[in-house]
């Protein structure tokens, strides 16, 4: 039997087409099987949305306080913690249920006219995350372009003996949060469409097909047949660039190559792309973040419960955020008496797609070379992006006989993801790799998404429960920016105190103040900036501002070279 990766290497399809059949084949299998959120369809009626939501919502709150009640039951979480999982769990369901609201205000079809209309004319066409800085996917030059790409093209360190020095590349951060910053602008009505389609379609037989024995992109003719596949494959081509004009428009002007590539088992809000540069030797995972408007991502974000890392990140042995790890692997495929042998998850999806893009690039290289993967997200996507960091370096199995070489994730406002025994068993993983490898969390020190929430678990040497619901712990190294001439700031488990940690660039120090100056010296960043610095000053919505990511920008631009201080 040939496998998906082995049909679609041999395939004289494009590299783009090989990656849309994956996805396709994904959507039709979520669909079929009916988990919670494939299971719906909106379209683009306000009322039809109302109703998703608050079954989205109605599913939270089953997950959320079914777990208070059980553990409560059974036992399993002492009194303290089991009191503080009660007054977490309500606050998170108040919040959702404003965002609930929220979300249902500013999707009435006049409130988002008013906005397109203001965004055409006022923020070039951005969505509401990128509004405040609309020319940010034109602010990179040809030199900051070029560096980030020979960095991403470098080879890596070996890890033996252990690096007593890390370097942070502030060339490649750079291209990589503009990169976990445009794809925000992709937009999930064209995939209402498809399943719009597909809740029309009826099975031509009873007994579903085995996925193994089908060619990438053909689930969708076999189970419904020619004439309903039809209307299914036209609402999905015309969905592949539809709504992404911002994301293509980058994509072009840094000469690289775009495509989605699993839906993340939703149909709203976060999902998983690649970047590529054609005819090189890189690869960059970039995972969406929330989307304000989305209440989906809301229920992500704060479906909090920590659950067993159990088969998808064996080794870690801790327990991981529930609302991460759905999107990542929402089903057992176990359960479906083996119908779908490359997984059938969006994870599955995401692996195989990268065996195929990695072996396309490979094909202009020497025989043996590699094809650096590098991840990046921003907020939400930091998140999911962490999780799937952890299982690419985890289980080298998923890339074995591919050129697949996983190198760095940078991701921008992480949330907090799993717990301690998570976060340590990670550490000493990485450190155990063949080449040295790290997780990169930069954080804006006013952020309330990456510094407010309980992350006792970053701290070893505090004393917790086992089962304490304020211990939820990152991934990887925290870089917290400070503005020159201050050095930024080092922290976390990840390395030894001992570690040496510098910020590179192919820049010197002269050259990046000379592109701030030429940045901030206009009219528009200058008014920008003022509007920043005012708006963080108000408590509570100063802090939640300083998640966007614009700020994150500016911020990033005014980091220093150098050596980081350590912070204990």
């Amino acid at each position: 039997m040939t496998s998906a990766v082995e049909y679609l290497v041999n395939s004289d399809a494009s590299t783009n087409d090989k990656l849309a059949a994956l996805r396709l084949d994904e959507i039709v299998t979520m669909n079929v099987i009916g988990t919670t959120t494939y299971a719906r369809t909106r379209g683009n009626n306000w009322f039809r949305l109302l109703f998703f939501n608050i079954g989205v919502y109605t599913w939270y709150l089953r997950v959320t306080w079914g777990y208070v009640f059980c553990s409560w039951i059974i036992g399993e979480l002492p009194i303290f913690d089991w009191a503080l999982t009660v007054v977490i769990s309500l606050l998170t369901s108040i919040v959702l249920l404003v965002a609930l609201i929220f979300c249902q205000l500013v999707n009435i079809p006049p409130v988002r006219g008013i906005y397109s209309w203001i965004s055409n004319r006022c923020f070039n066409g951005l969505g509401l995350i990128n509004a405040f800085y609309p020319g940010l996917f034109t602010a990179l030059t040809g030199e900051q372009i070029e560096y980030a790409m020979r960095a991403l093209s470098s080879a890596p360190l070996s890890s033996f003996p252990p690096a007593a020095r890390r370097e942070f590349n502030l060339d490649i951060a750079t291209l990589l949060l503009q990169l976990a910053s445009v794809v925000y602008e992709h937009e999930s009505q064209p995939i209402h469409g498809v399943l719009n389609e597909l809740s029309e379609a009826r099975p031509t037989n009873e007994q579903l097909p085995d996925l193994g024995a089908l060619p990438p992109g053909t689930l969708v003719d076999s189970l419904f047949g020619p004439e309903q596949a039809a209307p299914i494959k036209a609402a999905f081509e015309a969905g592949r660039t539809a709504g992404e004009d911002a994301i293509r428009r980058l994509s072009d002007f840094i000469g690289l190559r775009y495509e989605p590539v699993s839906e993340l088992n939703n149909s709203e809000g976060a999902y998983c792309s690649f970047f590529w540069k054609p005819g090189g030797n890189w690869v960059v995972v970039t995972f969406k973040g929330t989307t304000p408007f989305e209440f989906a991502d809301w229920v992500t974000d704060f479906t909090v419960n920590l659950v067993s890392t159990g088969e998808f990140l064996q080794g870690l042995d801790g327990r991981i955020n529930k609302g991460f790890k759905d999107r990542l692997w929402a089903w057992d495929p176990a359960g479906e008496a083996g119908l779908f042998p490359d997984g059938g998850r969006s994870w599955d999806t995401i692996r195989v797609a990268l065996r195929v893009l990695a072996h396309d690039l490979a094909k202009t290289e020497l025989e043996g070379a590699k094809v650096n993967v590098w991840f990046t997200g921003h907020s939400l996507g930091c998140g999911l992006a962490s999780l799937a960091y952890a299982r690419a370096i985890n289980s080298p199995g998923d890339f074995e006989g591919s050129p697949v070489l996983i190198r760095d994730a940078y991701l921008f406002a992480a949330p907090v993801c799993g717990d301690r025994a998570t976060s340590l068993a990670f550490n000493t993983l990485t450190a155990e790799s063949e080449y040295v490898r790290t997780l990169w969390r930069v954080t804006n020190d006013k952020d309330a998404v990456a510094t407010l929430l309980p992350q006792f678990g970053d701290y070893p040497h505090l004393v917790l429960s086992p089962t304490s619901p304020l211990g939820f712990a990152h991934l990887g190294a925290e870089l917290q920016m400070r503005s020159l001439p201050r050095a930024s700031n080092v922290t976390g488990s990840f390395f030894s105190f001992d570690t040496v940690v510098d910020v590179v660039s192919e820049f010197t120090e002269a050259q990046l103040r000379s592109q701030r100056d030429e940045q901030v010296n206009n009219a528009g960043a200058r008014t920008r900036r003022f509007v920043e610095l005012v708006a963080e000053m108000i408590p509570l919505l100063g802090r939640i501002i300083a998640h966007d990511t614009v700020l994150y920008w500016d911020q990033l631009s005014q980091i220093s070279l150098g050596t980081l201080n350590w912070v204990h």
